[in-house]
């Protein structure tokens, strides 16, 4: 069986005594690929040379992608509430830079423009933060769009507006919609753009009966499995530090739904990860 996290931090400070400790225990767990995603310019940068640090170090037992891109949360402010200017326009012009820079000397391993979205959980729909939120996903959309790379989504909170603004902004691009919270009703939709559903250690949670009906509902070709790690360990290991090699736990329930064999669940998305960051 091999396992392809989809979506992992693993420059997040919580690994920064043991994480080589980490990653040979996943190996050990069958992970063969991982996808370490950026939420910053900064960490954009930090993700890129780790990307590269690990895949010098394990090289090839498991191989080791990047994404570049800013998360809502981690976004630097416009002057205006009008326009995309000043300390805002420098920011993505500085993650532009890093892009093309990959693009020439690390296309291998750079992967797709992410994480990027909407999230308003816990926040006052201001004016500022829907303005600032809302283009820095466009931006980044296009952005995505004029380099040929797919996209991972953040979306939290803000159903409505990320469905309205990939329905504007996607342009038949393809992505990940990163750690799914949303309906059955709501996926229906998402579905009809080239979009594959991220599951994570939600689906294992004894309160996680709505991601385990949309697990039930999507078609097996459109899911791939991700940790989140640090975050959002499964069961039994909830409220722990997570890792790619509990990921098992997240097949294992997939498996329990759709009624498949756990190695062949393994195989489809390990292939539909593949797939969607073009990695051949």
């Amino acid at each position: 069986m091999k396992i392809f996290d989809s979506h992992a931090h693993y420059d997040s400070e919580m690994y920064e005594n043991d994480l080589y400790e980490v990653i040979d225990n996943c190996y050990k767990e069958n992970v063969d690929k991982i996808c370490l995603i950026s939420a910053s310019v900064e960490d954009s940068i930090l993700e890129k040379n780790l990307s590269k640090e690990l895949n010098e170090k394990y090289k090839s037992k498991i191989n080791f992608y990047y994404t570049l891109g800013v998360h809502p949360d981690d976004i630097v402010l416009s002057d205006s509430n009008s326009e995309f200017t000043g300390a805002a326009r420098d920011s993505f012009d500085k993650l532009v830079s890093i892009v093309n820079d990959s693009l020439e000397n690390d296309k291998n391993n750079f992967v797709a423009i992410g994480e990027i979205g909407l999230d308003y959980y816990r926040k006052e729909k201001t004016e500022s933060l829907l303005y600032n939120q809302k283009e820095w996903f466009r931006q980044q959309l296009y952005l995505a769009k004029s380099k040929n790379l797919p996209v991972v989504i953040h979306s939290r909170d803000a159903c409505e507006d990320t469905y309205e603004m990939l329905k504007s902004s996607l342009d038949g691009n393809k992505g990940i919609l990163h750690c799914y919270s949303y309906t059955v009703e709501s996926v229906k939709n998402f579905l009809k753009m080239d979009l594959y559903i991220g599951i994570g250690g939600v689906v294992t949670f004894k309160n996680g009966q709505k991601l385990k009906e949309v697990v039930d509902y999507l078609p097996l070709d459109r899911i791939v499995v991700e940790t989140d790690c640090p975050y959002l360990s499964p069961t039994p290991f909830r409220g722990e530090r997570n890792d790619s090699s509990k990921i098992k736990y997240v097949l294992s329930e997939i498996s329990k739904i759709k009624n498949i064999d756990i190695e062949e669940l393994s195989e489809i998305v390990y292939n539909n990860a593949c797939k969607v960051y073009n990695i051949k």
